[in-house]
């Protein structure tokens, strides 16, 4: 920027600054040309594209990737960047008037949660929900033609009171399955006879949400009971051997050699020694902003499903993991595009499966699976927006008067982040800093300021885009959207009489409990 001298004042334009030696220098952030770790291979497409993918499975012995969503799935993964489906869209078909006796009088169709590769036969779980039983069963899949499958239902299994969640199965061929606080489950599936035999269960869990085997040792994410080892060496009368607190909701994990790595839900990742099983002990942990849902391992890293995005970490040395990148996947919601007038930007689109072959990753996320290379050499910035961004609400706010909000940007990444343009489209709006930069797991904060434009009528409903440009070699452009002054139920807005009908036949209403601090929360079962 310009800069002129007056006396022996030096006096620097917006733009630039004294450097202390009578010269100004500039303060324009400059971009790095940095190199993107996690590189998009493809995004597969099919036949379904709101999937809501869950356990994804890749087997090196024929390069297929197996996909548990609202259907099960098979994909030719040998080449990673032009991934093709063998076969898609195959659902559960129960009979009429087993399981649910809901279903009495007609079949329901249903997808999976979890998996597990034997051959040519995919076992399959689902734990349930308001409109599926839980059940075991899965797939026998033959040639077709094309390169493509054919899927042969297996029976289903359903035992009153059993919820099936992850599955496994041993080098003695048995079926491990968690079976959330009943425990963990061994089974045998007859395929002579197309008959499921439930061997042996072990008890003491708090809830067993995914298992795998490893020699003579089972091992088992327990929610908040963390880790637990299982001996196996006789199959039929497993004994729990010993259990590591991990923190947060063990959900899945991934053994290598005398190491564990546990998806631990909130509490991040978490690496712990199983070189002895009568005494797990963790060794490492990793915290994220999302929630570690899903996990793989391979060739010295972790793939973590983190719910808002895929993450990677080198774990060579297993103490002490170090972060390689994330890949944040996005969706355009209905009824958000510029033509249904509201043009919002893309949203998350959470990440709940993952799978890694060297260096490749696959993920699976709500909507459809993607692959992905991974570079571990390169440093990079990565940033992290918390999620309101995506509809940041100021409420309503009177003509003359302003309302600012802060907005906590972090840097997840592995080198400086440049924030070198951060700008609101509506000048109702405003950003400020316009530039900053943030160290490598460092954060700053941004103050977004909305004042209402003045109208004869008033001041009315008025939107913004959040633009935040930055040399992130993933998420250049990064976008949010603001509003001021919703109509309707909002920030500031009070609840008005609300009731509701509850699934148990009951009912709630709002004035019941006014005056008093409630929180509603909207689930949906899968």
């Amino acid at each position: 920027g310009a800069c002129v001298s007056i006396a022996s004042n030096l006096v620097c334009g917006d733009r630039a600054a004294d450097a202390g030696d009578g010269t100004c220098v500039s303060t324009v952030l400059e971009p790095e040309p940095y190199l993107n770790p996690i590189v998009k291979l493809q995004q597969l497409a099919g036949r379904n594209d709101h999937m809501h993918l869950d356990e994804v499975r890749y087997r090196e012995s024929d390069g297929r990737l197996y996909v548990c969503s609202y259907d099960f799935a098979v994909v030719n993964a040998n080449d990673p960047g032009n991934m093709k489906y063998m076969v898609q869209q195959l659902k559960v078909v129960w009979p009429a008037g087993q399981g649910n006796p809901a279903y009495a009088t007609g079949a329901r169709t249903g997808g999976c949660i979890a998996l597990a590769v034997e051959g040519d036969y995919v076992y399959t779980t689902h734990r349930g929900n308001i409109d599926d039983p839980s059940y075991l069963g899965g797939w026998r899949l033959t040639p077709a033609a094309g390169n493509t499958l054919t899927g042969t239902q297996l029976p289903l299994l359903a035992e009153a009171g059993t919820s099936y969640e992850g599955i496994d199965v041993g080098a003695d061929g048995y079926i491990y399955v968690a079976l959330g606080e009943e425990g963990l489950g061994v089974y045998d599936f007859d395929s002579a006879t197309s008959t499921w035999t439930r061997l042996a269960l072990a008890e003491g869990f708090n809830h067993a949400f995914a298992v795998r085997v490893a020699g003579t040792t089972a091992y088992v994410a327990d929610g908040l009971g963390g880790l637990v080892t299982v001996d196996i060496t006789d199959p039929l009368a497993p004994v729990l051997t010993g259990r590591a607190v991990t923190g947060g909701q063990a959900r899945d994990l991934r053994v290598n050699g005398a190491t564990a790595y546990v998806a631990a839900g909130s509490n991040g990742l978490k690496i712990v020694d199983v070189s002895d099983i009568f005494n797990p002990t963790v060794i490492g942990a990793a915290s994220m902003p999302g929630s570690a849902q899903r996990l793989d391992y391979s060739a010295g890293r972790v793939h973590v499903a983190a719910w808002n995005d895929a993450r990677v970490y080198d774990v060579s040395d297993p103490a002490n993991p170090t972060f390689v990148g994330a890949a944040r996947m996005t969706r355009q919601l209905s009824g958000t595009t510029a033509a249904d007038q509201d043009g919002r930007p893309e949203v998350t689109s959470r990440v709940l499966g993952i799978a890694a072959y060297n260096d490749i990753m696959f993920a699976g996320n709500w909507h459809v699976p993607y692959s992905y290379r991974i570079h571990s050499d390169r440093a990079a910035p990565f940033i992290f927006l918390p999620e309101d961004v995506n509809l940041l609400d100021f409420g309503p706010v009177a003509a003359g008067e302003s309302e600012t909000v802060d907005v906590l940007v972090r840097n997840e990444g592995t080198a400086a982040l440049d924030l070198i343009h951060n700008w609101a489209s509506n000048p109702a709006f405003t950003v400020e800093p316009r530039q900053i930069q943030i160290p490598a797991g460092g954060s700053e904060t941004l103050s977004l300021t909305y004042t209402p434009t003045e109208t004869a009528e008033g001041v009315a409903k008025e939107t913004s885009y959040l633009s935040l440009m930055s040399d992130d070699p993933e998420q250049p452009v990064r976008r949010g959207y603001l509003v001021g002054n919703r109509p309707g139920l909002g920030v500031g807005v009070a609840l008005p009489e609300t009731v509701v009908a509850l699934v148990d036949g009951g009912e709630w209403s709002s004035s019941a409990y006014a005056g008093q601090v409630r929180m509603l929360a909207y689930f949906a079962t899968f």
